[in-house]
């Protein structure tokens, strides 16, 4: 894994898709474009983390944003963008190291595999029935301040 270790201020180079890196041979899509995360994706990231991640003194490269972020979406029921994942974890002040548009994180992931919200694989279809965690009375706050419907 490339890069330093880096905590503080959001990153220039951090748009909707993670972070851009001219440099990288998989910037395709979305990495490239210059628009920021939506902010209510990156709020229910940062619910999520706050709920079911601790911090520890290392990176942690056993998950990565692009597969935390799909977490994030099954248990959300709501599409989450990489960036925003990333975004949520530097805001709530995690140490960060990048490899093209993608970030791994100072992330235990103990509490969120204990509730079965995460585990050492993910198949592209979700660990459990998608949007699981609306029953979550934070969750649906959240919703009904960003203005979208709990299903």
């Amino acid at each position: 894994m490339t890069g330093t270790i880096n905590r503080g201020d959001l990153p220039h180079n951090l748009y909707i898709g993670g972070f851009f890196d001219p440099n990288f041979e998989g910037n395709i899509g979305n990495y490239g474009r210059p628009e920021k995360p939506p902010r209510f994706e990156v709020d229910i990231c940062k619910l999520w983390i706050k709920k079911f991640i601790d911090p520890r003194k290392t990176i942690n490269t056993r998950h990565g944003s692009y597969s935390l972020k799909h977490f994030v979406e099954d248990w959300a029921g709501h599409y989450i963008s990489n960036g925003a994942f990333i975004q949520a974890a530097i805001e709530l002040g995690f140490n960060y190291r990048n490899r093209g548009p993608n970030a791994w994180f100072n992330m235990s992931f103990i509490r969120a595999e204990k509730a079965d919200l995460i585990s050492s694989w993910w198949n592209g279809y979700g660990l459990l029935e998608k949007g699981f965690g609306k029953q979550d009375p934070d969750l649906i706050e959240l919703f009904k301040a960003g203005s979208r419907e709990v299903i």
